[in-house]
């Protein structure tokens, strides 16, 4: 809630207490403190501290894509898609691992893929807008207006006030891709 160096200083006591043996408590505890790092822009600790809660409980899915995020944003997008991997591994449907993988491929210049990835994160959860966000994007950059435009359309279902999806679709309009009335 806005006091990251309380939470880092709290959970960094926490990993480090000798008395604490609860492996379970303790993986949680090294995965918190890795959101906080990360959240707070120390991506280095975050990984190492993602890494010590994955050491104690490699089945933690959200830890992945974390680690995942914390490598993307060092720049190690091999390790980053590599932890992306591990997450779908562990659930199929993950649908942020599914998105962060889709985006990571987006950047690198693989659309095929990327857009396999974004469809895979929407069929998972259709309630997801940061994936129907990035296929907008996807099919909007690639051209393919009528798929982009559902996508925008569906967005504005789910978020009415997306000004996003409001502008691509006002945008779409006056360019006279579609007509003026919006959902």
């Amino acid at each position: 809630a806005g006091r990251d160096t309380l939470a880092i200083a709290i959970l960094e006591e926490l990993v480090h207490d000798p008395d604490l043996r609860d492996e379970a408590q303790l993986a949680r505890s090294w995965y918190n403190l890795g959101n906080v790092y990360r959240r707070s822009g120390r991506n280095r600790d975050a990984v190492v501290a993602y890494q010590r809660a994955l050491a104690l409980d490699d089945r933690r899915e959200s830890a992945w894509n974390n680690l995942g995020e914390a490598y993307r944003a060092l720049g190690d997008t091999l390790a980053a898609a590599d932890a992306y991997r591990r997450a779908i591994a562990i659930v199929p449907g993950h649908e942020q691992a599914l998105n962060n993988l889709g985006a990571l491929r987006a950047s690198q210049g693989d659309a095929r893929d990327a857009e396999a990835r974004f469809r895979a994160a929407v069929a998972a959860n259709p309630r997801y807008v940061p994936a129907w966000t990035n296929l907008a994007l996807l099919l909007t950059g690639g051209e393919r207006y009528r798929e982009a435009l559902e996508a925008w359309r569906m967005i504005l279902v789910l978020e009415p006030d997306n000004a996003l999806a409001r502008q691509a679709l006002d945008a779409a309009a006056e360019a006279g891709l579609v007509e003026t009335e919006n959902p």
